[in-house]
């Protein structure tokens, strides 16, 4: 018999205020081969508003510095929101590639930006080499300027060979600056970029992968593909928006896909409270990470689906403390690029709303949550709807289950540690239906903060009864029959996955059990 298929759930939040503009709107690069090495970096500088500005695209004869700009063409900057006006220089009649020129081959004008070059290593030598490559292929290499202090991004997306890309500081003998190979995911176009002040001038290096010459673009813009390429700080709620279009692969999420190009963001807790991270207002599917502290930190948090939701904005909370530093990356799932907005906010309400101290089990509680407000949200839900949290110490070692049977909403319950801005012991949406169970093995004298949540804004009256519990027996093991000894869990995780009572019941549903129906294995 053909398996059941299985389908994934996700959900969404809304937020956002104050925008800042990171970078722009603008086409896909044209997917090539790939293969990868990454982008030297320092750090970057500190997050600016671009304005508008012309570019220019030059088909150039390297033994000649590009000519001026003559015929209307239209050209995209990164770091706008709309097509700008640019220029393009027919290249000279010519009857092969270009003749060989030394380093440099002419300078770069970046006056108007974005810049292209279009012109050719075929007929030149191998006189450069980066620290990434290009010790065997011929180059050719321009100067450039930078008019004012910034961040410029370099690439050369469009060439018709495998390039490598370094740039020197000064001229040709200058030391290295930054070197990249395959920066654009998917792509063996080259991608860097790096911070400029005022006046200074760095030569840039296209060189090849392998011993061939051949067609290369060059681009120069404003922006940056380093990390962080800017900070969330700011007036709460914070809304920043940047693309993933022109970005390298700097991080693999727990909960993404592979070679994903990303974007990244720091942000300091100026306050102890919980903090939303959502994507909000994004052009594509997003997978959405924070890391504690800078871009080297350990994953916090993951979300591919805001919880309710599939193929749309991600969301995601995390409790911080005053002066605690994260950094969220945003990057597309299965090959999704785009334009995105990442917003911040702080929730606000009051946590917990009671105290019930040790109360002996089993014992039933009736409340509602239609005049309560949002002081937090759990992993499977939460985001968006009005909460009531209940403090409660358990008085002996065991195994607890809270469950919401005969609530009149969509309810989500789940479980913090010590307080509310505790760890998360447990979260559970839909136990077989509407109302929720979560499941926790407690010591005598351990403090946990009950929360009962809604799920995409629902609210109303809920009913918990709180009691001990039994080990879940076969239901945490996997094995080649369906279904399991414990009913309730046994139709709880084959109401989310069919599989596990018509075929096996192997680990997948094993983990359905433990993540969305209050398993408990000891």
């Amino acid at each position: 018999m053909a398996s059941p298929p299985r389908r994934l759930c996700a959900r969404r939040l809304a937020l956002g205020s104050l925008v800042v503009l990171l970078s722009g709107c603008f086409d896909d690069p044209p997917p090539v081969a790939h293969d990868d090495t990454g982008t030297t970096a320092t750090d970057p500088p500190p997050l600016t508003t671009a304005p508008a500005s012309e570019g220019t695209t030059t088909t150039v004869d390297p033994d000649t510095t590009a000519s001026p700009p003559t015929d209307d063409t239209t050209t995209v900057d990164p770091d706008t929101t709309a097509a700008n006006p640019g220029t393009t220089t027919d290249e000279p009649d010519t009857t092969g590639p270009s003749p060989h020129v030394s380093c440099p081959a002419g300078m770069l004008d970046l006056g108007m930006l974005p810049t292209t070059v279009v012109t050719s290593t075929a007929l030149q030598d191998d006189e450069l080499q980066g620290t990434c490559g290009g010790g065997s292929a011929p180059d050719i290499a321009y100067t450039l300027t930078a008019p004012a202090d910034g961040s410029y991004v370099i690439d050369t997306i469009g060439s018709g060979i495998d390039t490598v890309l370094y740039v020197l500081d000064g001229g040709c003998e200058g030391p290295q600056l930054r070197c990249n190979d395959d920066g654009v995911p998917g792509s063996t176009a080259s991608l860097t970029s790096l911070p400029l002040a005022a006046g200074q001038t760095v030569t840039v290096v296209v060189d090849g992968f392998s011993v061939q010459g051949g067609p290369v673009t060059l681009s120069v813009h404003e922006g940056t593909v380093e990390c962080p390429a800017g900070d969330l700080g700011g007036p709460l709620p914070q809304t920043v928006l940047g693309q993933t279009l022109l970005a390298t692969d700097q991080f693999e999420p727990s909960c993404g896909t592979p070679d994903e190009p990303d974007q990244a963001l720091t942000f300091t807790a100026t306050q102890d409270g919980i903090y939303r991270f959502d994507t909000l207002g994004s052009d594509f599917d997003t997978v959405l990470s924070v890391l504690d502290g800078t871009c080297g930190g350990p994953e916090l948090s993951c979300n591919n689906d805001e919880p309710g939701t599939f193929g749309g904005p991600s969301a995601l909370t995390l409790p911080l403390s005053t002066g605690q530093s994260v950094t969220a990356v945003v990057e597309g799932w299965l090959g999704n690029a785009g334009n995105f907005a990442v917003s911040i906010d702080r929730l606000t309400g009051t946590c917990p709303d009671e105290d019930l101290g040790a109360m002996p089990v089993p014992f039933s509680l009736m409340g509602s949550t239609a005049a309560a407000d949002e002081a937090s949200a759990g992993s499977c839900g939460g985001l968006g709807s009005p909460d009531h949290a209940y403090l409660w110490t358990a008085p002996a070692d065991g195994a607890y289950r809270f469950d919401t049977g005969g609530s009149v909403f969509d309810t989500v319950v789940y479980l913090l540690d010590g307080g509310c801005l505790g760890p998360e012991l447990a979260c559970n949406d839909d136990a077989g239906g509407p109302t929720a169970t979560a499941a926790a093995y407690l010591l005598a004298g351990q403090t946990v903060v009950i929360v009962i949540d809604g799920m995409g804004g629902a609210q109303g009256s809920f009913s918990l009864l709180v009691e001990e519990t039994t080990d879940s027996g076969d239901c945490c093991v996997p094995h080649p029959t369906p279904g399991c000894q414990d009913v309730p869990l046994q139709i709880c995780v084959c109401t989310m996955d069919a599989f596990c009572c018509t075929n096996e019941w192997d680990a997948i549903c094993v983990d359905l059990g433990l993540a969305s129906c209050g398993a408990i294995c000891l």
